[in-house]
């Protein structure tokens, strides 16, 4: 009888000890996370402060430098010292240059090529340009070549300058504008000091393309110079006159386009 005691106390006593140890098991506290600091035990009477966390970032204050007035007066001073300064320089540049332009021991070629070159509106011509900015470009080249006070030299660059601008930019309504003037002016004017001839070849020759190349979707204008060749040249019959408009019309597309 006391041996079956002894064993149901045992057994009790063994099952304590397991409910025990599978209790502090799963309900042991959790872990604090990395990177959080517990508060410490509060304290009667003293103000906690917050709880600090790697997520949270230092204020930073950032000194603002104030600019005194004498400062901005010094800058001020500066600049206008600087725009003073490079006054200076193109006075001293336009002086040295006209000089040069009237030096009868320079070469008529060298004096007008510098006196191109150095034209505001040709100067900021060529900038535009180069920076790919054609339409100012054109404005600026445009300006020198209209302008009367302007050497026979410059309007001459700026002219040629403009005409080109057309081609490349494939508007022909402005090719034929400035080629027909360009060759007025090579037709008037001596330009031997840039090895140009004078003569009317450049302009007949953009006149000849004009011709055809609004003639190119016009059947009466087709039909008008197929008539004119039959009158004014030997050899054409109807036929014939029509296939030579055409023949020139191709011709002149394919110059254009090049």
């Amino acid at each position: 009888m006391d041996d079956d005691r002894n064993k149901v106390m045992l057994i009790i006593g063994l099952t304590l000890i397991a409910v025990m140890f599978i209790g502090m098991i799963f309900f042991r506290p959790a872990k604090p996370k990395p990177g959080i600091v517990s508060p410490p035990p509060r304290v009667a009477g003293k103000k906690t402060e917050p709880t600090t966390t790697y997520q949270q970032k230092p204020s930073q204050q950032h000194a603002v430098r104030r600019v005194g007035p004498r400062t901005i007066r010094g800058a001020e001073a500066a600049a206008k010292a600087r725009e003073e300064h490079h006054a200076e320089i193109r006075a001293a540049g336009a002086k040295w240059l006209e000089k040069m332009i009237e030096d009868p021991t320079i070469s008529a070629h060298t004096r007008e090529l510098y006196a191109a070159r150095n034209n505001p509106n040709v100067q900021a011509g060529v900038y535009y340009l180069y920076n790919g900015d054609k339409l100012h470009a054109a404005e600026e080249f445009e300006k020198a070549a209209l302008d009367p006070e302007n050497r026979l030299s410059v309007r001459f660059i700026a002219l040629r300058q403009r005409f080109f601008l057309a081609r490349t930019q494939k508007n022909m309504e402005d090719y034929f504008k400035w080629g027909k003037m360009l060759g007025e002016m090579l037709k008037d004017n001596d330009l031997s000091f840039f090895d140009q001839k004078q003569n009317s070849e450049f302009l007949d020759r953009i006149k000849y393309q004009e011709i055809y190349y609004k003639a190119r979707n016009d059947k009466a204008m087709q039909e008008a110079i197929a008539d004119y060749l039959l009158n004014e040249k030997k050899g054409y019959d109807k036929h014939l006159a029509m296939e030579e408009v055409l023949r020139r019309i191709r011709d002149v597309e394919e110059e254009l386009q090049g």
